[in-house]
């Protein structure tokens, strides 16, 4: 009587000119191993691969055009999504002959440096010197205004934040404000010469490599409940800025491919 493993090797050898007939017609060489006949391809023994793949990342808009025009084909699509990323994939293929999708090429936008140093100091709490530094450090991309909606000097604004004191006030009414907190009966703290303060910054810079410079108001309020005065910078319509940012990368790479075979999706694959 045969045993478990000798019914196994006839039922396996059995096998064998069907397996062989399928390996016959891939693209790939394979090669029919007697271990449960388990496929093993050979490209890596070849002097070329099979197919052309690989990923090529960038933050350059031009390179990822040049890229993308050097490489399209039938077939070859580009998704955009609004993390500020482009992904074309070259090999995708048609609904009929679709290929492995392994041949890309990703844009990644890159922040500029002046909205980075922007983003890092929205909705923190800064110290007299921290505003002031930020000031100082990035006044050519800025216009500011004060509380009585007065121009300042780049100078003017920073003297200004570094000489702000905080003061004991009694009051008797309530009060809420960017520059002052008081409530009814209790001791409230006030920023002495709040008048003379920066109240609006406009910054104006390109936010993304490839994008066109725009305009941010940001808000500048001083938080008195603490010894010292604390600042704080908030954009306003920042969800608004983020989406119209979007909206110009989209049409950016949709025209920058306009004249390749490579459709554009908004979306991810």
């Amino acid at each position: 009587m045969l045993d478990k493993k000798a019914l196994e090797h006839i039922a396996e050898s059995a096998n064998i000119p069907d397996l062989i007939e399928q390996v016959k017609g891939t693209k790939n060489p394979l090669a029919v191993l007697p271990s449960s006949f388990e496929l093993q391809s050979l490209e890596q023994f070849m002097p070329n691969r099979t197919s052309y793949r690989g990923t090529m990342e960038t933050n350059s808009v031009a390179d990822f055009f040049s890229y993308c025009k050097d490489y399209a084909e039938e077939g070859s699509k580009c998704f955009v999504d609004d993390s500020m990323a482009a992904v074309t994939i070259f090999d995708m293929g048609t609904e009929s002959a679709p290929k492995h999708m392994k041949h890309k090429s990703i844009l990644t936008l890159k922040k500029m440096s002046a909205y980075k140093e922007l983003l890092s100091n929205v909705g923190s709490r800064m110290s007299q010197k921290d505003l002031s530094d930020f000031i100082e450090d990035l006044g050519d991309y800025m216009a500011i205004n004060s509380t009585t909606e007065s121009a300042m000097t780049i100078a003017q604004a920073a003297q200004a934040v570094k000489s702000v004191t905080i003061e004991q006030i009694k009051k008797s009414s309530s009060v809420v404000g960017d520059f002052d907190e008081s409530q009814e009966d209790l001791h409230s703290i006030g920023a002495k010469n709040k008048d003379s303060l920066p109240a609006y910054i406009r910054f104006s810079c390109t936010p993304y490599s490839g994008l066109l410079s725009r305009e941010f108001i940001v808000r500048v309020s001083i938080m008195t409940g603490y010894e010292k005065p604390i600042f704080n910078l908030r954009i306003i319509k920042h969800e608004q800025h983020i989406e119209e940012m979007a909206e110009e990368f989209k049409s950016l790479v949709i025209e920058g491919l306009e004249s390749t075979e490579i459709k554009t999706f908004i979306g991810s694959f």
